[in-house]
């Protein structure tokens, strides 16, 4: 949406303030960044992000098991309907949903896939291996022009961008912002 920006996530008729339960979008990661150093916090790195977003659960494809609905139960906030022509908002929701409208995971965080896009420390580039195998807690790159992102979005639909598994990835560059990704912080070790 032409003139949207953190302030007026969904354009200029819009303010953060009729969207104060929702996560901050718009967002870039040097935005995120700036924020979690005047914070006192830091962005989690990518190997963090997902020991959270599994909430103790092991080799699971979502924060709560393998099914995507379990028991036909909406878990998370993805794109409902025929992608990309129509978002029906069968479970009420055609943008962003509040932090916590829905379960929360066995860590007790919210939305830690659907939602927003979620920006990490880790430059994107291979996860790192040893003998065919991620190595336990990796690091990315050094240095790079994108940034990884986790946990899918609004936006994402099984159809097309299906990336919203605890171990799904994806990229963006430092200074992108858009209206389905925010971040989230930890705190400083």
């Amino acid at each position: 949406v032409d003139g949207a920006y953190w302030a007026a996530p969904r354009g200029p008729d819009s303010a953060w303030e009729d969207y104060k339960d929702h996560p901050a979008v718009h967002i870039t990661w040097s935005d995120a960044l700036a924020y979690c150093t005047w914070a006192g916090l830091q962005l989690p790195c990518e190997a963090q992000w997902e020991r959270a977003a599994r909430g103790g659960l092991a080799r699971m494809k979502f924060p709560w098991g393998n099914a995507m609905m379990p028991i036909g139960k909406q878990r998370m906030n993805t794109w409902q309907g025929e992608f990309p022509n129509e978002n029906s908002g069968e479970h009420g929701l055609t943008g962003t949903a509040p932090v916590d409208a829905y379960e929360a995971n066995g860590f007790g965080l919210y939305n830690m896939t659907g939602n927003v896009w979620e920006w990490v420390q880790d430059f994107f580039g291979p996860i790192p291996m040893i003998a065919k195998r991620p190595v336990v807690d990796p690091k990315g790159p050094n240095t790079g022009d994108w940034h990884v992102q986790r946990g899918g979005s609004h936006l994402c639909h099984i159809s097309y961008c299906d990336r919203y598994h605890v171990h799904s990835r994806s990229s963006n560059d430092t200074d992108s912002s858009t209206g389905n990704c925010g971040f989230r912080v930890a705190a400083k070790v």
